[in-house]
């Protein structure tokens, strides 16, 4: 009994696997950055997606802008308004 969950639990991962895999590759989402930035273009296109999926009611428009600032690293530059000090902390 156990022998038969555990391989139609495999069965159900490897599906899983394989649907991700057929949607980046008919999409063209590759490649994806491992960390947050840079940011690369397939980064882009699934944050727009993202977006454009919440979408709810069709005479809403949602209108995506990534700012120039999203590819730049906030653990070097700090946040804005900050003065040197709290920075160093």
């Amino acid at each position: 009994m156990i022998v038969l969950l555990s391989w139609m639990f495999l069965a159900a991962q490897l599906t899983l696997l394989a649907v991700e895999i057929n949607v980046v590759r008919r999409d063209h989402l590759w490649p994806r950055s491992m960390t947050q930035r840079p940011l690369t273009e397939g980064d882009r296109q699934v944050f727009a997606r993202l977006a454009h999926f919440e979408v709810r009611r069709p005479e809403y428009a949602v209108d995506v802008r990534i700012l120039p600032d999203a590819d730049s690293d906030p653990l070097s530059s700090g946040v804005k308004g900050e003065s040197s000090e709290a920075q160093r902390r």
